[in-house]
C-alpha cells in the first residue's frame, strides 16, 4: 500500500497541474476536495447512532440500487448513513432526487484517504454496488470494517482478460460475503474469481425493488406531470424513447413518417441520456422540421396537441414520463449498452432496445420471456409496432408481473447483515 499510496500522490499532483491549465478540471478536482472538508461534520452526525454504514456508488445507477437498503435502514432510525459517488453525475442525480442522506464524491483512492475515512465513521458495513472496487479503497477500509458487495452479475468480459480477472478476484477476496443475482451468478463468483462459494448468496436484484418502490413514492410527481402534459397526451399513443443517444434517434426517425402515416395518433417523449448542451442540440437538429416543443426546467406546461414531439432535458423525470406512455424504446443498446428496462418495464409497457443488451441480466431476462423486442433498426421498430394489440391499459400485463415476482432482494441483504451485528 505504500508504493500504491505514493503512485496516487504522483497522480494527484499531476492533475493538479493540468488542472491549473484546464477549467474543468480544476472544477471537478475542487468539488473531489470538498469531500475531506465534510469528514469532520460526517463523524459528528455518525457518533449519533449505535451504528454506520456505508454506500459506495459509481453513480447515479449505482445509486438508485442502493435507494431501497439506504431507505430501510434510515426507516429503523438507529444507523447512520453515508454515500460515496466515483462519477460526478452520481452527485447530479442524487441532489436532483433532494436526497436527505449525506454524500459526496470520493477524493481519491489514496490509502490514507479511506483510512481517515474509516477513522471518522467507523463504519460497521461498507457496501459497494455492484462493480466499482479500487485498490487502495478495498484493502483500507476491509482492516476497519466488515465488506459486502451487492447486486453482483457475471462480467463475461473477465472470462477473456486474464490480467483483469485476477485483479477482480483479488478485490472481491477481502469481501465478507457477495450477494449475487442469480445462480449462474453465484457460479462465475465461485469458478471463474474462485471466491469462495459458502460465502456468496443469491438474494436477487435491488432494482426491482427501486422500481416499485419509486412508483408509489412518486405517485403524486406522475399526477403533476400528467396534470401538466394533459394537452399533449389527451387521446394519444405515447412513445418514449428513454435514456436516448444519437443513434437510438436516427433509427426512430428513419420510420417516423411511416409510423406517423400508419398511426396518426402517436407522440413522442425523447429523452436524453446525456443532457450536455452539446448533446441536446445535436439531438434537436435531427428533429429539426417536425413540430418539436424542447422541454426544461421551466416546465411541461407549454405542451399541448399541436407538438408531436417533445425533447426532454431535465434530470431524473425519465421514470414518471414511463407512466405517461404505452411503449417504451430504450436506449443505449445500439451502440453501447441498453440503459435501465426496469422503469418502463414496471408500467407494464411495451418494450424494446437494440441488440447491445447482454451487459443487461434484467434485459436479457425479459427478452428470453419474450416480454421485451431486440430491434436492429427503424425498419424492425415499425414492423414490430404495426403487429401490437392495444386493448389494455397498461398494455402488457406480463411485463408488469415480471417485475413484481423479482423483488425482496432488499430485504434479504439487510437480514444477512444485520443478522451478522446481533451475533457479535
Amino acid at each position: 500500500m505504500f508504493l500504491y499510496e505514493g503512485l496516487w500522490v504522483l497522480v494527484s499532483g499531476l492533475a493538479r497541474f493540468i488542472g491549473l491549465l484546464s477549467a474543468k478540471v480544476g472544477a471537478q478536482l475542487l468539488v473531489r476536495d470538498q469531500a475531506l472538508t465534510l469528514l469532520p461534520s460526517w463523524a459528528r452526525l455518525r457518533s449519533r447512532y449505535p451504528r454506520c454504514v456505508l454506500f459506495v456508488c459509481s453513480s447515479a445507477g449505482e445509486y438508485e440500487q442502493a435507494k431501497p437498503l439506504i431507505k430501510r435502514w434510515s426507516a429503523r432510525g438507529d444507523t447512520a448513513l453515508f454515500i460515496l459517488f466515483f462519477s460526478p453525475s452520481g452527485i447530479k442525480f442524487a441532489t436532483s432526487q433532494k436526497e436527505s442522506v449525506p454524500f459526496a464524491l470520493v477524493a481519491s483512492d489514496k490509502p490514507s484517504y479511506w483510512r481517515e475515512v474509516a477513522a471518522q465513521l467507523r463504519p460497521d458495513a461498507c457496501i459497494f454496488v455492484r462493480y466499482e472496487l479500487w485498490p487502495g479503497m478495498v484493502g483500507t477500509l476491509s482492516q476497519f470494517s466488515p465488506l459486502y458487495l451487492i447486486d453482483g452479475v457475471e462480467a463475461p468480459h473477465l472470462r477473456r482478460k486474464r490480467l483483469a480477472r485476477r485483479l477482480r478476484a483479488a478485490l472481491i477476496k477481502p469481501m465478507k460475503n457477495i450477494f449475487v443475482v442469480n445462480d449462474n451468478d453465484k457460479i462465475f463468483y465461485e469458478n471463474v474469481l474462485g471466491y469462495a462459494p459458502n460465502l456468496i448468496q443469491t438474494t436477487g436484484d435491488t432494482k426491482y425493488d427501486r422500481v416499485l418502490e419509486r412508483i408509489s413514492e412518486r405517485s403524486e410527481a406522475l399526477e403533476r406531470l400528467q396534470t401538466s402534459l394533459r394537452d399533449f397526451l389527451k387521446n394519444r399513443r405515447v412513445i418514449v424513447i428513454g435514456s436516448a443517444w444519437p443513434r437510438d434517434l436516427q433509427e426512430f426517425m428513419s420510420c417516423y413518417q411511416d409510423l406517423k402515416a400508419f398511426d396518426p395518433s402517436i407522440a413522442v417523449i425523447v429523452a436524453p441520456h446525456d443532457l450536455s448542451e452539446s448533446n441536446v442540440s445535436t439531438m434537436q437538429k435531427m428533429l429539426e422540421g417536425l413540430r418539436v416543443r424542447r422541454v426544461s426546467q421551466s416546465g411541461y406546461e407549454g405542451a399541448s396537441s399541436i407538438d408531436d414531439i417533445l425533447l426532454v432535458d431535465v434530470l431524473g423525470d425519465l421514470p414518471e414520463l414511463y407512466g405517461c406512455a404505452h411503449l417504451a424504446w430504450v436506449g443505449g443498446a445500439m451502440h453501447y449498452r441498453v440503459h435501465n428496462v426496469l422503469e418502463p418495464a414496471c408500467r407494464g409497457l411495451y418494450v424494446c432496445f437494440g441488440p447491445q443488451y447482454q451487459t443487461s441480466q434484467e434485459a436479457k431476462a425479459l427478452v428470453q420471456r419474450e416480454l421485451a423486442r431486440v430491434i436492429h433498426n427503424g425498419l424492425e421498430f415499425f414492423q414490430w409496432y404495426k403487429n401490437l394489440v392495444w386493448t389494455t391499459t397498461p398494455p402488457h400485463q406480463a411485463m408488469w408481473q415480471a417485475v413484481v415476482e423479482q423483488k425482496g432482494a432488499s430485504d434479504r441483504i439487510i437480514h444477512e447483515i444485520t443478522r451478522a451485528w446481533t451475533s457479535q
